[in-house]
């Protein structure tokens, strides 16, 4: 009869169909818990709808209600649980299950069926995490989840998109898009995601020694040693260019959108600025009130930009800015941040991925709703200048290259003065780490740090001279102005809360964003390559100050500047190199971040 039983079995494809009805099974099980549990946990997110953020508990949304949709949670569970885990476990598990659904339909407390199944998906990730770190195959077994977990996202995030250019989507209180729905429960532990990527070096090396001994050590590594070209990049680099230009697009274009005076916020500053160069009768005010006057001279060159470009339609200055500012400096950033890539990975697919998460990053993002205008003219300059510098550093013999980055670097100091810090600092932090490990020659080091000394010479020569307020002497005057320091020691939390998820309409809390970000610091941690390793690493260890001592702008401009693309960017490599599923899980990633991107823009 045994063997009977495994030929009937065999011939009837158990073994054939068991991994895909299991991943079946497990993605249907991971899709209505995430849909269900921000119900059942009464989750209170902040959700962005026609230029207003929202702060809202998510509103009931189930099958049929918290008690029959936690049963299904339940009976998916033992069901998985009967193909995948050995008998005795298995019987045990669905008995106490079996148990605590009929005492609480004797008793009608649904506590008894709400509990299990709200720690149910949690215990199971813990349990498949414990199985791939020992190599267990039997629940390894289910490797088609990620292509139904992904096709099913691929759907939604179209329909998502759809609805959201097409305003097929209802009020803050009712969200009536499957997609948001994931997407908003997710984001609701964003502000720890961007904690504990602010930490991540920290993180990693207590992680290091614990992880050791397990084969899940193994699974989160990544090659990138090999410097890899590709024949196509300018096609791709094309594509993504003009998926930046859509993006800003979509909020002035939206045929649907409701009408708002204007899409940035920081627009109404520049256009008084603007009337103010304008009223200038001689050439000598017009210089004075650039330089010195209009918000202390902290930014004259991208004043000076944005008033030419004015003069492209004088009778509406606004929509002119708000218009082409943004299809100059997205395109712009795109490729400043594949070459900035493409340099310090030497790796052509990583740099093109970096360009793909470029054209809908937090920088066009925040920079189109907000109207950083100065603040994103200044990060392309100071990406231009890193990759001048890293190329230098590599060992190119050329004077000119360490002369371009001094020049770029005075440039930042024009174009936005807060920007120039952040340059300033992470150049001398990332020098440092690079001397202790001596990585670079000690010559080159030296050049580049009579580089650094020279322009903090002319913006202090600048500032007394009456040029404008020193880059330095601005900054102190920021502090001062936000109370920076002790002050937002006890209320950390609730400032990374509020700059994260409500703060410029929450684009810091793209959870789809933050999690490849944090997955890619650990690739990079575990990679052998210790350029790229320092110089992600510096520039996020910046964040820890912010974290604990800056107040919302102070976080947020910080989190502004930061290259997040390229850990981001790693990530999506490192699920390209495992195999079909892992690209299935790319294109799904991608259209998540697309969805995510267009429901904003069509929001602002």
């Amino acid at each position: 009869m045994t063997g009977l039983s495994i030929k009937t079995t065999t011939l009837l494809g158990y073994q054939n169909c068991r991994p895909i009805l299991s991943s079946a099974i497990l993605s249907v099980l991971f899709i209505i818990y995430i849909l269900d549990i921000g119900s059942i946990l009464g989750l209170d997110v902040y959700y962005l709808t026609d230029r207003t953020t929202h702060h809202i508990f998510l509103a009931p949304y189930y099958a049929i209600d918290p008690f029959f949709d936690s049963i299904i949670i339940l009976s998916l569970l033992v069901l998985w649980i009967a193909i995948q885990i050995d008998r005795i476990l298995g019987l045990s598990i669905t008995s106490i299950i079996g148990i605590l659904i009929i005492v609480a339909l004797y008793s009608e407390n649904s506590l008894f069926v709400l509990i299990p199944a709200a720690t149910s998906v949690p215990v199971l990730s813990v349990a498949i995490l414990t199985s791939l770190a020992f190599a267990k195959s039997n629940i390894r077994e289910n490797r088609y989840f990620i292509a139904f977990a992904s096709i099913f996202l691929i759907i939604i995030a179209g329909i998502s998109a759809y609805m959201s250019l097409s305003r097929i989507t209802s009020g803050p209180s009712d969200i009536n898009d499957p997609f948001m729905r994931i997407y908003l429960t997710l984001s609701y532990v964003s502000p720890l995601i961007m904690f504990l990527i602010g930490f991540s070096i920290f993180l990693n090396l207590l992680g290091k020694p614990v992880l050791n001994p397990f084969r899940i050590k193994k699974l989160l590594t990544l090659d990138i040693s090999q410097h890899e070209t590709n024949s196509n990049k300018n096609k791709y680099l094309i594509l993504c260019i003009a998926f930046s230009i859509f993006l800003v697009l979509v909020p002035h274009f939206n045929p649907a959108r409701e009408l708002h005076e204007n899409v940035s916020v920081d627009i109404v500053y520049y256009t008084r600025w603007i009337a103010e160069l304008d009223d200038a009768n001689t050439l000598g005010a017009f210089v004075h009130t650039l330089f010195i006057e209009l918000s202390g001279g902290d930014r004259p060159v991208s004043l000076l930009l944005m008033f030419i470009l004015s003069r492209i339609s004088a009778d509406n200055i606004t929509a002119t800015l708000e218009i082409i500012m943004p299809i100059i400096l997205a395109p712009s950033l795109v490729i400043a941040v594949f070459y900035l890539t493409k340099e310090l990975m030497s790796n052509d697919r990583i740099a093109m991925f970096a360009a793909l998460l470029s054209s809908m990053s937090f920088q066009i993002l925040a920079g189109t709703y907000s109207g950083y205008y100065s603040n994103w003219s200044a990060l392309i300059v100071t990406y231009l200048a890193l990759t001048f510098l890293l190329k230098y550093l590599r060992g190119g013999e050329k004077k000119s290259l360490l002369l371009i980055y001094g020049s770029l670097t005075v440039v930042v100091l024009f174009l936005h003065t807060y920007t120039w810090t952040v340059l300033m600092m992470f150049t001398i932090a990332f020098l440092t780490v690079s001397s202790i490990l001596r990585i670079y020659p000690r010559n080159r080091l030296i050049a580049i740090s009579l580089v650094i000394v020279a322009v903090i010479a002319f913006d202090t020569i600048k500032a007394y001279s009456g040029i404008g307020s020193g880059g330095i002497g601005q900054d102190l005057i920021v502090v001062e102005g936000t109370q920076t320091g002790v002050e937002q020691l006890e209320i950390r939390w609730d400032n990374l809360v509020r700059t994260v998820q409500v703060y410029v309409g929450g684009i810091y809390g793209n959870i789809f964003f933050l999690s490849m970000v944090f997955i890619g610091t650990i690739l990079l941690f575990n990679s052998t390559r210790n350029i790229p390793k320092v110089f992600v690493f510096t520039f996020i260890s910046m964040m820890i100050l912010p974290l604990f001592f800056g107040n919302r702008d102070i976080m947020a401009r910080m989190f502004y500047d930061i290259p997040f693309q390229i850990p981001a960017a790693i990530t999506l490599v490192w699920f390209q190199s495992k195999g079909r599923m892992g690209k299935t899980l790319v294109v799904s990633t991608i259209a998540c971040l697309i969805a995510t991107a267009i429901r904003l823009s069509t929001n602002f």
